[in-house]
């Protein structure tokens, strides 16, 4: 076969290298990165890259997966192999380069624009195509309001015929009019202007969720929010948890506390004070907030470098603690206006339908969408966590991979795609333009070093270009091609 100069030249670099501590009778699995003549640059299971010998009985492609066992080493730094077993890339990935026509066909299936429409669908979603499966997706197109063959596809692979209530999210999640962490967004702040006093403290603990479960707080920064409200609290607190300080003296006051511990200089202070005084400010002169809101945005304030992914499943949780919460007092509340009370209820109904087809999905162990901070900018993402499951089914920290795609303000949508192989990190970006790559790429060092300090290695960080939106129809297709044909199963979406 014909290779770049590139992998050529690396291939007779391992001429005079040796690389790897292999012995005669040692077998090793990996995948071919080159090949020339005999002579192929293999990479291994844990990201490492050997230089191999085999004899030329057969044809060898980059993307084949080899098994070989080492018989002999050269002097220029290879081994010389046999082959105890050879999975071509093209044969790995000869069902989905069958016509959609001949699968049906195969099946004893009527070829139709519908069930060809199916077969494709199936096929992208990483699922084997089966007679059974083919027809209960016609069956559920033809009893339903499903019209997209993906969607009836998607519903039938996760059990969800009979979910109606399911039906029209599906739909509504593919064509962008469902966006969970923007429609909780929206119901916070629905309950902050009820004029209600425990949907205001609900909303408020609502807010606070993604940061109290980040997957690594700072305990510096929360204890030092603990010392200002602390210190605030003690002079001017109130005894219904409010917090009331003189407006002509509101700046002055923070100002002073923050300067206790050196922050007296924080990014935007002074238009954080001017938007809490326009807010709060009260016609007796007096500056008059909740201590929790307070805090709240004194968290905020301090962290805008702070990029965070809520721990998901504690997420979850307690926001369907709130949900529940908020449920139970409005079905017993007769202070709110009727329209208010039917809107509020409204949104929990949805809002919770939302969490149990997230929790629901078989064909992911997870799908969520969720709100995230990204230095300090609010903005919202889906994470795909594709992992082989452990005895106990948890992701296991040496093997595992996701997607995160994000909603970025200057750049668009960004995919992420992460393969972690015994902590060697392979990491590949997916963006509309090209002319971002030297943005990630300036930041190769930096990555490189934050995960030596945590015992991983940066092998490979590439930018590629976007070809299609990442969503929950293709996220097994595009994890194959990103991994150079190697099968992986999309685990989580959150």
């Amino acid at each position: 076969m014909r290779i770049s100069d590139v992998a050529s030249q690396k291939i007779l670099q391992y001429q005079s290298q040796n690389q790897n501590t292999l012995s005669l009778g040692d077998i090793f699995t990996g995948r071919i990165l080159a090949a020339k003549s005999g002579y192929l640059l293999m990479q291994l299971m844990d990201g490492s890259e050997i230089y191999a010998q085999v004899k030329l009985d057969d044809t060898y492609n980059a993307g084949d997966v080899l098994k070989l066992k080492v018989i002999d080493r050269q002097q220029n730094g290879s081994v010389m192999t046999q082959v105890e077993e050879h999975i071509s890339y093209d044969k790995a990935n000869a069902q989905a380069q069958i016509s959609p026509e001949s699968l049906l066909k195969s099946l004893e299936l009527p070829i139709t624009e519908q069930g060809l429409e199916i077969v494709k669908a199936i096929i992208e979603m990483g699922e084997k195509p089966s007679k059974e499966l083919v027809e209960k997706a016609l069956k559920l197109m033809e009893n339903s309001h499903i019209e997209q063959p993906k969607h009836a596809v998607f519903l039938v692979v996760n059990g969800f015929e009979e979910n109606e209530q399911y039906h029209s999210l599906l739909s509504n999640l593919d064509d962008g009019t469902f966006h969970f962490a923007d429609k909780l967004i929206d119901f916070v702040n629905t309950l902050q202007q009820s004029e209600d006093e425990n949907l205001f403290f609900a909303a408020e603990q609502i807010k606070a969720l993604p940061r109290n479960t980040l997957v690594k707080p700072n305990q510096e920064q929360e204890t030092m929010v603990e010392q200002w409200v602390n210190a605030l609290n003690s002079e001017f607190a109130t005894k219904d948890g409010m917090l009331t300080l003189p407006a002509n003296e509101f700046k002055s006051i923070l100002k002073n506390v923050f300067s206790k511990t050196g922050k007296s200089d924080l990014p935007k202070l002074e238009l954080w004070m001017d938007e809490l005084q326009r807010e709060f400010a009260t016609e007796d002169g007096t500056i008059s907030l909740p201590i929790e809101k307070l805090k709240s945005e004194m968290q905020n304030l301090i962290e805008p470098d702070e990029t965070g992914i809520p721990k998901v499943e504690q997420w979850i949780d307690e926001l369907q603690k709130q949900l529940d919460s908020i449920d139970k007092y409005i079905s017993s509340t007769t202070d709110l206006a009727e329209h208010n009370t039917n809107n509020i209820q409204a949104t929990v109904k949805e809002l919770q339908n939302a969490i149990h087809f997230f929790n629901d999905i078989s064909s992911f162990e997870m799908f969520i969408q969720l709100p995230l901070t990204i230095r300090g900018e609010k903005t919202s993402g889906e994470l795909y966590v594709m992992k082989r499951k452990g005895r106990a089914g948890k992701i296991s920290p040496k093997d595992f991979s996701f997607f995160l795609s994000l909603t970025t303000e200057n750049i668009g949508i960004l995919d992420i795609f992460i393969n972690v192989k015994d902590k060697n990190v392979i990491a590949k970006l997916t963006a509309d333009d090209e002319k971002y790559k030297p943005l990630f790429m300036s930041e190769y060092k930096i990555l490189h070093e934050a995960l030596q300090k945590k015992g991983f290695n940066l092998f490979e960080l590439s930018i590629l270009p976007r070809k299609e939106k990442l969503d929950i129809f293709n996220a097994e297709q595009t994890a194959d091609l990103l991994m150079t044909g190697q099968k992986a199963r999309i685990d989580i979406k959150v």
